[in-house]
């Protein structure tokens, strides 16, 4: 599914470094990025970026502070919004 990809999709891991999945998300978001260049990743932590972290949610209307740990893809105004924990759960693309 990865090498298929055509459009250029903008995914942003929007979670506390600090939080106990947050390395295991990112390693696996970065395997995306390397198996297919048009995925691009930014990471935005919310807790030592406030400020960028009140735009990112005016961006994508997530209003409540409660709102985080999440993992935003966006593909040409496409969005869809994942809890991170959603993506835990997967080492590799391989369920675990």
């Amino acid at each position: 599914l990865l090498h298929s990809l055509t459009n250029e999709v903008h995914v942003t891991l929007y979670y506390g470094k600090d939080e106990p999945f947050y390395s295991d998300i990112a390693e696996l978001l970065n395997q995306y990025h390397d198996d297919n260049s048009r995925i691009t990743l930014e990471t935005l932590d919310y807790t030592r970026d406030p400020g960028g972290a009140e735009e990112l949610k005016a961006r994508y209307s997530l209003g409540t502070s409660t709102n985080k740990n999440l993992v935003i893809f966006d593909c040409g105004g496409r969005v869809k919004i994942l809890p991170g924990d959603a993506l835990a759960q997967y080492t590799g693309g391989v369920p675990r």
